[in-house]
């Protein structure tokens, strides 16, 4: 099986917690079953750090904001750079399943309905950016979604 996790941030960045960790220890225990895993953590450009050797496909997209932190003003944005990565795995090699975390995914889950790939989001964080959670949130991202070949 073809699988992509999404995961804003990674276990190695300063700011990581639970969701960082859990995804990559998903990314590695489905790679020793042998599923052909990609793993999609969001950072800076600018950002560096030590990452260990990985047993799954590591890739990056753009973290929207000076430095990845939680409260990032434009933290809903990394949705865009995530779905521009989800896109160009699966124009690899057909994707069977997306799993996100959160926000970073949702707009990958429009694309997942259009293209026919599953998408689940399992939430690890104790709250959501207020941004998702004001009127018209998750639809917001998705109308922004249809400037993502203007902005990637």
């Amino acid at each position: 099986m073809r699988i992509a996790l999404t995961c804003n941030f990674s276990p190695w960045s300063p700011y990581s917690g639970g969701g960082q960790r859990s995804t990559h220890a998903l990314g590695t225990a489905l790679a020793r079953e042998g599923h052909d895993v990609s793993v999609v953590f969001t950072r800076t450009p600018w950002e560096h750090f030590e990452v260990p050797r990985v047993e799954y496909a590591l890739h990056w997209a753009s973290f929207f904001g000076l430095r990845s932190r939680r409260a990032a003003p434009l933290r809903p944005l990394n949705a865009l750079s995530v779905l521009s990565a989800v896109k160009a795995l699966h124009s690899e090699r057909p994707l069977d399943v997306v799993h996100g975390n959160g926000e970073e995914v949702v707009l990958a889950a429009s694309w997942g309905r259009e293209s026919g790939v599953p998408v689940v989001t399992t939430p690890r964080y104790p709250a959501y950016p207020r941004a998702l959670l004001s009127p018209g949130g998750p639809g917001r991202l998705q109308r922004l979604g249809r400037l993502e070949t203007l902005l990637i």
